[in-house]
């Protein structure tokens, strides 16, 4: 592990460990996680997991299982002062006994957070692979909370989460969300 600070324009923790299960099979377990920063307000971060080690259990000899997972996710964050945050994360998650693969990214942007009246737009898209089957999802949002006066609060919401091949059931295919908040008080 490197010293962590925040200062420093690279860090990283590095995990690696062989282990022998009872009947002689070895498994790897890697927690790697790498974070670089280039600019004074950008940072690119990435870890990978393969194999993590499964809550303790009663029945288990070493008090943990590793688990037939492998995740690889990167983020990068830009922040310009208080007028504005962008973020961006894609990650990856294979299940090694379903054979089954989910892939997620999104990207945030959030505006006039030092006037305490921020506005925040998401897009994101999952996608999943199972047995041949494979799910899409589509996730969109805009939300905006005026800062509170001495006598009225005001959010508002707006966003839908999407569907292209597989619906699930008991859902829509676009599943449309409003919320309006307001209140005053006297």
């Amino acid at each position: 592990e490197t010293n962590q600070s925040p200062k420093n324009w690279l860090t990283a923790k590095l995990a690696y460990k062989l282990r022998t299960l009872p009947w002689d099979d070895q498994v790897m377990i890697r927690d790697y996680s790498i974070g670089a920063r280039p600019l004074k307000n950008l940072e690119i971060t990435h870890r990978l997991q393969t194999n993590p080690e499964g809550p303790q259990q009663d029945n288990v000899l070493l008090g943990s299982v590793p688990l037939p997972v492998r995740k690889s996710e990167w983020r990068l964050d830009y922040k310009s002062g208080d007028a504005l945050t962008i973020g961006g994360q894609y990650d990856e998650l294979i299940q090694e006994q379903t054979n089954s693969r989910a892939r997620r990214g999104g990207l945030n942007v959030t505006m006039f957070q030092g006037s305490g009246s921020p506005l925040s737009l998401y897009y994101g898209v999952e996608q999943n692979d199972l047995s041949g089957s494979r799910r899409t999802v589509n996730r969109y949002h805009l939300r905006f909370d005026q800062r509170p006066g001495p006598n009225q609060v005001f959010s508002f919401f707006i966003g839908n989460e999407s569907f292209e091949h597989l619906v699930p059931q008991g859902s829509k295919r676009n599943n449309w969300t409003i919320r309006l908040d307001y209140q005053l008080r006297f």
